[in-house]
């Protein structure tokens, strides 16, 4: 018989949908006119994300998850004809949809303790003549974040537009979903793929100054967002109380998870474990794909980034206890003097 997998590797929620979410949604469901297109203006779902953020609705796009909204804002953005400023690391699609748009891109390195440095970046991407910032915060993959004083402060002190990926900020309390004006410079993506659970759906949310949501309102499909996807995310947006326990238990078990490896690690060469505000952790080793290839062994998939750099989800108490209990025995059996 075939092992079982577990699969800590892409920041999904360890929750599925609970049986009284199942129950509500069949009968959403029997009222589907499945043989009609999708409302092409997604309304019933913007309204649920916008009530549960107390956003305004104006002010919001829905897409076919975060990716489809990256892409439509590389191509709005395009005939600016100025280069992005991004950070590195950070989630490898910006770099990706930038250069599909044919976007030049100015990459500016995170400190050593794996932050952006926010006034370094505004001088960089100032210098280079960039008209847009882009970044993930928290950060995607070391989990560390900006505050939301230092986001406003970049936001005030730049001229061009600065957008913001929340993807797992419902993970932390630091957001500026709430200094989105129509005719700011401050934009903020979000997700129902990492805190709601919802990675099947693809379901993503920009909102948005009125100029950039017009400019990719303009590019968009008509029917980008499937009528089950509305219909399914417009449900869960719709229950608070359950995503508030979910987060809270997935907050716990990462703490949980962080002082776990933090402690088996812990005065070895080369081995380090990054603070994290987010539902992963990052951490580095002195030889990843020899652990990676390892936990792949005993069925467990996390992501690898180069020889060093390696990120667990924090997934179900029971994947967690296998996943420290696979990394101690590793260690057992790679002491310190065989690197």
């Amino acid at each position: 018989m075939a092992q079982k997998k577990i699969c800590l590797n892409a920041n999904e929620s360890p929750f599925s949908l609970s049986g009284a979410s199942r129950e509500r949604l069949a009968h959403a469901l029997n009222d589907l006119a499945y043989n009609r297109y999708p409302d092409p203006e997604a309304r019933d779902l913007i309204r649920a994300f916008s009530a549960h953020y107390r956003v305004d609705p104006v002010q919001v796009i829905a897409g076919n998850g975060s990716d489809e909204l990256l892409q439509l804002l590389m191509l709005a953005y395009a005939k600016a004809g100025k280069p992005l400023a991004l950070t590195s690391p950070d989630f490898s699609m910006y770099d990706h949809y930038a250069r599909l748009a044919g976007v030049e891109i100015l990459a500016l390195p995170k400190d050593a303790a794996g932050r952006l440095d926010g006034p370094a970046y505004l001088a960089a991407a100032r210098a280079a003549g960039c008209g847009m910032l882009l970044f993930s915060n928290p950060c995607n993959p070391m989990g560390q974040g900006l505050s939301r004083e230092a986001v406003l402060d970049l936001a005030a002190a730049f001229d061009g537009l600065v957008v913001v990926d929340e993807a797992y900020m419902d993970f932390w309390d630091q957001s500026v979903l709430d200094r989105v004006r129509p005719e700011g410079n401050l934009a903020v993506l979000r997700t129902a793929s990492k805190a709601f659970g919802l990675a099947a759906l693809r379901l993503g949310f920009g909102v948005l100054p009125t100029g950039l949501l017009e400019d990719m309102l303009a590019l968009k499909s008509p029917y980008n967002v499937s009528s089950l996807s509305q219909v399914i995310g417009s449900q869960l947006y719709d229950q608070p109380d359950q995503l508030a326990d979910r987060v809270a238990s997935i907050v716990a078990g990462r703490e949980k998870l962080q002082a776990a490896l933090e402690d088996l690690v812990k005065d070895r060469p080369g081995y380090r474990v990054y603070p994290s505000v987010t539902n992963f952790i990052y951490f580095e080793v002195p030889d990843a794909p020899v652990l990676d290839a390892y936990l792949q062994g005993q069925g467990i998939l996390i992501r690898r980034f180069g020889d060093r750099g390696l990120r667990v989800t924090c997934g179900l108490p029971e994947e967690n206890a296998a996943f420290i209990q696979a990394v101690a025995g590793f260690l057992e059996r790679r002491p310190d003097d065989e690197y």
